[in-house]
């Protein structure tokens, strides 16, 4: 009797850790690493470090983020912060921006791609609605989980 229960209790051990377990990614606190630019598909340009210096953490929770930060450039400091809601469809990321240092961009939505490789998360923009970055022009932002 006692083997029968241990036997059931290993399969349905297993039988868990079988089990998908939906993704939480993005949700977590990111901080803000690197800011590049690149333009014609191939000339990079680092940003951040770089031109500017600074810091920003990003959160995600399950439908909304906030970011907030402050950079230097030159002697010039520029706060950033914002948040909203997003959507998430594998890599396609949209934003959807509720409140923002730039007012003109709240009420906007922003798509992006999302890439993660270990605990470095790399966020793509701008994308069209094709989902396809613009050769001429587009950024990569670099953020590293906190923990």
């Amino acid at each position: 009797m006692e083997k029968a229960v241990f036997l059931n209790l290993v399969i349905v051990l297993i039988i868990a850790a079988c089990v998908k377990q939906e993704s939480t990614f993005p949700q977590g606190a990111w901080n803000f690493v690197q800011g590049d630019a690149i333009y014609d598909g191939d000339s990079l340009v680092n940003i951040s470090p770089g031109q500017y210096s600074g810091s920003e953490v990003k959160t995600w929770s399950e439908h909304k983020y906030d970011y907030v930060g402050r950079f230097k450039y030159d002697t010039t400091f520029s706060d950033h912060f914002g948040g909203g809601t997003y959507t998430l469809d594998g890599n396609r990321y949209e934003e959807n921006i509720i409140w923002d240092y730039k007012k003109d961009a709240v009420g906007t939505k922003v798509k992006m791609l999302l890439e993660l490789k270990n605990d470095t998360l790399f966020q793509t923009s701008p994308v069209g609605d094709s989902w396809q970055k613009d050769k001429d022009l587009y950024y990569v932002i670099k953020y590293v989980r906190l923990k």
